[in-house]
């Protein structure tokens, strides 16, 4: 076979397939901890599984691609294997952070990872704050992450044992074959329908319930990065606003009411910890609040019906 495809890219194939077995045992750490949440798995989840992972791989190792494979005699040299070592399993372990931490994460939201979870740590200082604590609490997910990283060395110590042959291959051979992985990769990354592959598209292949667990965090990360938010459009002024429609009323206060004054309040990203006539504690945040509930019916017993807040409403 070497006398038609180069040992160089049987190692690179070989780095794709360490990829795709790490990406799997993520996958089962994230089902063995998360059993409850799929009482039913089909031997077929995890084959679509392994396809996306290899999808996600497809996409990661695109800037691999032009140290691994674009025509280059020096390939084979100690100082530029190191190289590719380093940038190899930085990819690697980013991707081992990002399965693995939804391992927790996913109780909290029923979802895998995407971009705005880290645009939601960006804001203030609450990551920096609570990293102790998240490194306290969920150890054992750091000790799957080294487990994970020693394995692949050894996997990559053993890939390396094939000698390269960048230097007795000719350009002509190497300048065919690298357009010809590239193609390949980003066919499979991209899939092969009118629009790119998206997190969605793992609804055809499974129950909606296991979706997650066919998903791979990195690839969902990867999907929903540089999204475009919905912009706010500003058709009003203030005044011109005011002039259709003004919120603040007054009212005769003189006329007794005849029927019940009922408002219900929901309030937004909020919790029974921040209102201290509840709570019990001394820390005044909604005084106004604090006085309606000193004269109103109260509900002390307080439970979130969703993840999130579309679900609660």
């Amino acid at each position: 076979m070497t006398k038609y495809i180069p040992k160089y890219i049987l190692k690179f194939t070989l780095k794709i397939l360490l990829f795709l077995i790490v990406f799997t045992l993520c996958r089962l750490v994230f089902l063995v901890f998360n059993n409850s949440h799929f009482p039913t798995v089909y031997f077929t989840d995890f084959l679509v599984g392994v396809w996306f992972d290899l999808i996600t791989t497809a996409i990661i190792f695109l800037p691999l691609i032009f140290f691994e494979l674009f025509p280059n005699k020096m390939r084979a040299k100690k100082y530029y294997q190191l190289f590719l070592k380093l940038l190899f399993f930085s990819l690697l372990i980013l991707g081992i952070i990002l399965n693995l931490a939804d391992v927790e994460y996913f109780k909290f939201t029923s979802s895998r990872l995407s971009s705005s979870t880290f645009t939601m740590l960006a804001y203030g200082n609450d990551f920096s704050q609570q990293l102790p604590s998240f490194l306290k609490s969920y150890w054992y997910l750091f000790l799957f992450a080294i487990g994970f990283v020693f394995l692949s060395l050894f996997l990559y110590k053993k890939i390396q044992r094939i000698n390269d042959d960048s230097n007795e291959t000719s350009w002509v051979k190497q300048s065919i074959i690298f357009p010809l992985v590239v193609g390949v990769l980003v066919l499979i990354g991209r899939g092969t329908g009118l629009r790119p592959i998206e997190p969605i598209n793992v609804t055809a292949y499974t129950i909606d319930q296991n979706v997650p667990l066919v998903l791979n965090s990195a690839f969902t990360v990867i999907k929903s990065w540089g999204k475009i938010d919905l912009k706010e459009k500003q058709y009003f002024n203030d005044d011109e606003l005011l002039s259709y429609f003004n919120p603040i009323q007054q009212f005769d206060n003189s006329t007794e009411l005849k029927q019940p004054n009922i408002i219900i309040l929901m309030l937004e990203s909020f919790s029974v910890e921040y209102i201290a006539s509840i709570n019990g504690t001394n820390e005044k945040n909604t005084p106004f609040l604090d006085s309606l509930i000193g004269e109103s019916l109260v509900y002390t017993n307080c439970y979130a019906n969703g993840k999130k807040s579309i679900d609660a409403v």
